[in-house]
């Protein structure tokens, strides 16, 4: 059974009757679509899949693993990883790098404390830098100047090379001791929850600090100067720039032994029992 179209009076539009614009009737436009439609075709595999290496933009990798551009990175072959993904976490490895490498030079603050060298300071509690860095200043130039003033005195009395030698030791030995304490973690208080390691009698010894948010110990304080809480808090000491605490209390004690047995040989050596034994030339 054959069905005729139906007839129409009302002639078609020119343009549904030609989709084809004027400029396309020309034979040599007509070559270059088919040449383009040819190319379309040929990115399409026997199995009927698209082939994505030669849809890819030239700075994107391709899939066997070699970068087009040399700035991206060169993906794994057996990766499942998009390019996108691969270009994400290639980002982060940069940044931890970066973070890792300025973290032992680039300071952050820590309430009014420096933490001049990160790295330290979470490791072996070394470089932080208290509010009053100019104490530490102070006292190494007393220093400089006594042992000057050491020095001249053993010239003056003839006491030789050996008392000259021993002056500068202990002003060395002095100034390891003070950056040691001026430098070394007083103890600050970092812990937001109580340790787990803490015994259940001492639990409600603990204070929460609503100026630092963490939990203080027994033995801690707030210190107003460095606006951080500090374990075993002595008290805040100008001339070291920072709070005497739990983990910086020994090596205060050690410094003040060094000034003080280097005051003790000025005076027992340089100004009284050294011109008795040395005879002047």
């Amino acid at each position: 059974m054959t069905i005729a179209a139906p007839q129409t009076d009302t002639p078609l539009d020119d343009q549904t009757q030609d989709p084809l614009n004027d400029e396309n009737d020309d034979p040599e436009n007509f070559d270059d679509d088919v040449q383009l439609a040819k190319q379309s075709f040929e990115t399409i595999g026997e199995d009927g899949d698209y082939d994505m290496e030669s849809l890819l933009p030239s700075n994107v990798p391709n899939m066997n693993g070699s970068a087009i551009d040399k700035g991206l990175p060169n993906p794994d072959t057996t990766s499942s990883m998009t390019p996108l993904e691969i270009h994400m976490q290639t980002n982060i490895e940069n940044d931890n790098s970066a973070s890792f490498c300025c973290g032992q030079i680039k300071p952050y603050i820590l309430g009014n404390v420096q933490i001049i060298f990160p790295e330290f300071f979470h490791t072996s509690g070394w470089g932080v830098l208290g509010p009053h860095w100019f104490g530490p200043a102070c006292v190494w130039l007393i220093l400089v100047g006594a042992s000057h003033l050491c020095i001249k005195a053993i010239y003056r009395r003839n006491l030789g090379v050996g008392s000259i030698v021993i002056c500068y030791l202990f002003l060395a030995l002095c100034t390891y001791r003070l950056s040691d304490v001026s430098l070394r973690d007083p103890g600050i208080v970092l812990d937001k929850e109580i340790p787990a390691h803490v015994p259940p009698d001492r639990v409600n010894q603990y204070r929460f600090c609503d100026r630092c948010q963490v939990w203080q110990p027994p033995d801690g304080v707030h210190c107003p100067e460095c606006n951080v809480c500090v374990a075993g808090y002595d008290h805040h000491c100008v001339w070291m720039g920072t709070c005497i605490g739990k983990r910086n209390y020994r090596q205060f004690v050690l410094f003040n032994m060094s000034w003080l047995y280097y005051i003790i040989y000025l005076f027992f050596w340089i100004l009284t029992f050294g011109p008795l034994f040395v005879k002047p030339r």
